[in-house]
C-alpha cells in the first residue's frame, strides 16, 4: 500500500472497492485490494472526518479487522 494521500478523484474508486469488498467479503482471506481499500479509507477518514459518529479508535479497529485472519 502506498502512503500517498487519497486524492479527490480517487474517492469513487475507493468507495466502489469498499462496496465490492463488503458485498463479496471472505473474512478469513480478504483480497489484497480489499485490505488496501480499507487501509486507504481509514487513512483518508483519519485526516478528513469531522463528524462525531465515529472516532479514531473505530477507524483503527476497522484497519485491524480488514487484515487476513490466517497467514498463507
Amino acid at each position: 500500500m502506498s502512503n500517498e494521500p487519497v486524492k479527490t478523484e480517487d474517492i469513487p474508486q475507493l468507495v466502489a472497492d469498499l462496496l465490492f469488498a463488503y458485498v463479496n467479503k471472505d473474512e478469513d482471506f480478504p483480497h489484497p485490494f480489499e485490505t488496501e481499500a480499507v487501509e486507504k479509507a481509514v487513512s483518508y477518514l483519519q485526516m478528513e472526518y469531522k463528524g462525531t459518529m465515529y472516532n479514531q479508535e473505530f477507524f483503527n479497529r476497522c484497519k485491524e479487522l480488514s487484515k487476513p485472519k490466517y497467514k498463507e
